[in-house]
């Protein structure tokens, strides 16, 4: 998820050379440009989110820079859950074979995403198609929309977070972590009481 940065931007054609418009002030210059597909570009902050799929409760809610790649990411958190996730569900940026067959073969982890129409063009992508579109696979795959995808609005709801006026990225990795643990000290004992793991505005909030 990304979130856009308070205040004033600069064009993306002048973030690389670090080029601010004369009179301009306030700008985020640790918050890059990069592509949304609901709003478009979006200059400010992007974040990266795990969720447990059985109990629907935040596992882990991380700052990352908004033009990196989630998939990439992905690719160096699954070593330190080993032992207690089995399956990763992840959008079409993790439509690579590499990756998928990455996390599968020394991780035996199932990486479950979407693909490109008419992408399978070699053997191993057709391999790995066949796999990804097995019955169980997909019915798994349509969990994602309930579990992981609402989980960083909740956190963006709750902390009021877009727009967003925290800056830096040394700060923002341990306060975005913070954030999570904030919300996952509410949702678990409210899952294990049987209750809504979304209505903890208030008890995260302390209001």
């Amino acid at each position: 998820m990304m979130i856009q940065a308070r205040g004033p931007v600069w064009h993306r054609t002048q973030h690389k050379p670090g080029m601010i418009p004369k009179g301009r002030t306030g700008v985020d210059t640790a918050a890059p440009w990069s592509d949304r597909k609901r709003d478009g570009w979006v200059s400010g902050l992007g974040t990266f989110c795990l969720v447990a799929g059985k109990s629907r409760i935040l596992g882990a809610f991380k700052w990352r820079r908004n033009s990196s790649h989630e998939a990439t990411r992905l690719g160096r958190e699954p070593g330190k859950w080993q032992g207690w996730i089995t399956t990763v569900l992840l959008d079409s940026t993790a439509d690579d074979k590499a990756r998928v067959f990455q996390l599968q073969r020394p991780r035996r982890l199932l990486l479950l995403t979407t693909t490109r129409q008419g992408a399978d063009k070699s053997p191993a992508r057709t391999r790995m198609r066949k796999v990804l579109t097995q019955r169980k696979h997909t019915r798994v795959y349509k969990q994602r929309s309930d579990t992981v995808e609402p989980r960083p609005g909740l956190v963006k709801d709750i902390f009021e977070l877009e727009p967003c006026g925290m800056r830096g990225h040394a700060n923002n990795r341990w306060r975005f972590a913070a954030l999570g643990v904030g919300v996952q000290r509410h949702q678990d004992p409210a899952g294990q009481g049987g209750h809504s793991t979304w209505a903890i505005n208030q008890e995260v909030r302390g209001r």
